[in-house]
């Protein structure tokens, strides 16, 4: 996972230095039933993707990428 600093880091040591895209990740996780993606027919994303979620009820299958590192 890449970080990359913000101008705004008020260096208090209450503030999260997490990006967003890990943040939401783990709200997907936490409140939505998602899971980091552990199937083969997705492994393309791992290349270019940092994180990769997925969801599956049974009858729908459901993928998430938050964060996309560049091409």
């Amino acid at each position: 996972m890449t970080y990359i600093e913000s101008p705004f880091d008020s260096g208090d040591a209450n503030v999260s230095s997490e990006t967003f895209c890990t943040y939401l990740a783990k709200q997907f996780i936490a409140k939505k039933g998602f899971e980091v993606a552990r199937i083969p027919e997705i492994k393309r994303l791992y290349d270019v993707c940092a994180i990769v979620l997925t969801r599956s009820d049974g009858y729908t299958f459901s993928a998430l990428v938050p964060t996309f590192l560049g091409s």
